[in-house]
């Protein structure tokens, strides 16, 4: 989730805010770690039947580098993922500038967490179910980062936000499914 043609000075917005958004699933090709299921809620056989990453890499690469400034929690772990991605699907790295709303609100020495849920614990933001949703993540970004600039925050998702990824495939119930994993934990097979 990005803004498009805004500033923030202190205390005021000035200019005017879009929020767009793509929100999208992708099959690994490997195994989830332990506990990913449960934190995203997408279980392995559910990620293998996703397109890869390559499918839409021009579209997200696209994306991505139409913002003058990309922001994130813990930024440098996520676009360390994304570089890495791209490079993959024959794309260059991206160049645009990042801020990270994690070694921001660090900088204010509040003490106590960084992490996402503790900092929208202290600023009063909350999720909206136990599932951590990539979309509900980049939204809860923005609202810290509104919140470390003065500017105005939401404290709730708004409704007209996806809660599926739009490029999602629904596995068919009672569908046979047999997967087999290389002995790097990629996936080898396609569900049946």
């Amino acid at each position: 989730m990005l803004l498009r043609r805004h500033t923030i000075e202190r205390g005021r917005t000035c200019g005017w805010i879009a929020f767009l958004y793509t929100y999208l699933v992708f099959d690994p090709g490997k195994r989830n770690h332990r506990g990913a299921e449960q934190v995203h809620g997408f279980s392995d056989w559910v990620l293998a039947v996703q397109d890869r990453f390559e499918v839409h890499a021009a579209q997200v690469w696209r994306f991505l580098t139409s913002f003058e400034l990309l922001v994130a929690h813990n930024a440098a772990f996520d676009f360390r993922f994304i570089d890495r991605e791209m490079t993959s699907a024959g794309l260059s790295s991206l160049s645009r500038p990042t801020y990270c709303t994690m070694k921001g609100y660090r900088a204010l020495g509040l003490g106590g967490g960084a992490s996402l849920s503790a900092v929208c614990s202290h600023i009063k933001l909350a999720r909206s179910g136990q599932l951590h949703a990539a979309i509900e993540d980049a939204w809860l970004a923005m609202q810290i980062y509104f919140w470390l600039h003065d500017g105005p925050v939401q404290r709730r998702l708004p409704v007209s936000l996806p809660r599926t990824p739009s490029n999602f495939r629904h596995v068919e119930v009672g569908r046979q499914c047999a997967l087999t994993f290389d002995h790097h934990g990629r996936c080898a097979s396609q569900p049946k």
